[in-house]
């Protein structure tokens, strides 16, 4: 998944896992502080939908997040 800090114009990749209707888990060696704004961009067969999230926690290996906005709904339904 494609992510950068809200305002930035520096985009990461990382790996997602845990992906649910709230938010998701990146992996990411990046040091990200808890509550930082993020906007991340998820390929879709009807195109490209951008989420925005905010960091619910961080660990070594990645962040939690958790999404901001309702468009998560269209990443998965119900």
């Amino acid at each position: 998944m494609d992510w950068r800090l809200f305002g930035s114009a520096v985009h990461r990749v990382s790996t997602t896992r845990n992906l649910s209707r709230y938010g998701a888990m990146l992996e990411s060696v990046s040091e990200v502080p808890v509550g930082a704004p993020l906007v991340l961009a998820v390929e879709t067969r009807e195109g490209p939908i951008q989420l925005h999230a905010r960091v619910a926690w961080t660990a070594v290996t990645g962040m939690g997040v958790r999404f901001t906005q309702p468009a998560h709904e269209r990443l998965l339904p119900a």
